[in-house]
């Protein structure tokens, strides 16, 4: 996976259902968001800039102390999105 070409989003409930219109396989999608959802913390996907794939993602996963050398992520202001359509293909700066 190459994390430039991919973006790690949050959303609110009422955001779902647009972002799960964008899964190669909806109901499978829907399935992991299930599993990985944590009641306090919002929903976490990893999205490509393409919009070729999109996981549900462990919310707590980018910053987990298991990056010994540092998380492969990097760091942007957040923004509002109106539809999955509108990620950035290249990092904002």
């Amino acid at each position: 996976m190459d994390q430039a070409r991919h973006r790690r989003i949050e959303a609110g409930a009422e955001d779902l259902d647009g972002i799960v219109a964008h899964a190669n396989d909806p109901d499978a999608l829907r399935a992991a968001i299930e599993r990985d959802h944590r009641a306090e913390k919002p929903y976490s996907f990893l999205v490509a800039a393409d919009l070729s794939s999109v996981q549900s993602f462990d919310p707590y996963y980018p910053e987990s102390p298991q990056w010994v050398a540092g998380s492969p992520f990097v760091e942007i202001k957040p923004f509002e999105l109106g539809d999955l359509g509108e990620l950035p293909v290249r990092r904002p700066t």
